[in-house]
């Protein structure tokens, strides 16, 4: 499974600068936060040679509910689903807010 690019959704965010502040705005950023999520946990299951079975079982979830969180284009992932994520990835989630580039 390739995750969605974040840079091509990086690209579209820029460019929706007349809408912002609307829904539409709204939404685009959260699918670029989302799929930037789903890239990072694709690249550390990839590296360690997890499998989408592995990890699901892990997490204590099915398969085709792992594949949907890492596709990119998910955007309800709960931030429970995130820590389980990250801890059976050998990770601890760290959530960080830094100011945006203009």
């Amino acid at each position: 499974m390739s995750a969605v690019k974040a840079n091509r959704i990086e690209d579209v965010v820029r460019q929706d600068n007349a809408r912002m502040g609307t829904r539409e705005r709204t939404a685009t950023l959260t699918a670029y936060v989302a799929a930037r999520l789903a890239n990072r946990i694709e690249a550390i299951r990839e590296r360690d040679d997890v499998t989408l079975e592995e990890l699901a079982a892990r997490v204590g979830s099915s398969k085709s509910h792992m594949s949907r969180v890492l596709s990119g284009s998910y955007t309800g992932m709960s931030l429970g689903t995130l820590v389980r994520i990250s801890y059976a990835l050998g990770y601890e989630p760290d959530i960080k807010l830094r100011p945006r580039a203009v």
